[in-house]
């Protein structure tokens, strides 16, 4: 996993001008997890939207860990958002989140050119 998980969408802030939020339920099982995010004045304190449709709530799975920046302030969160612990975040890695019943290690193609003789050149 990448030690810096904002990296993957470096150019966010530039492009989003508007106030938002980090993520709305749009389906009943949304699931939305931001870890270690740099999180701009443009994130809206509530941060999360339910889109008229509080019995969603019940069963999205919205979490942050350690947000930071102006948006990143959880204690204005809405309250079925959830804050990971410590132990929570360190559940959430590659291989938990897509690694599936099918047992896909997303990491394999990284290991195998690793460990090929083509790396050791």
């Amino acid at each position: 996993m990448r030690s810096n998980p904002q990296s993957l969408l470096p150019w966010m802030d530039q492009v989003i001008s508007k106030p938002f939020k980090t993520g709305a339920l749009w389906r009943p099982f949304a699931s939305v997890t931001f870890l270690n995010c740099s999180m701009g004045a443009h994130i809206k304190p509530e941060g999360w939207n339910n889109w008229g449709k509080a019995t969603n709530q019940k069963m999205a799975r919205y979490f942050e860990y350690h947000s930071r920046g102006p948006g990143g302030a959880t204690d204005k969160r809405v309250p079925w958002s959830h804050q990971l612990s410590d132990a929570g975040a360190e559940k959430i890695t590659l291989k938990n989140v897509l690694g599936g019943r099918d047992h896909w290690d997303p990491l394999a193609s990284v290991k195998a050119q690793e460990h090929s003789p083509a790396a050791a050149h």
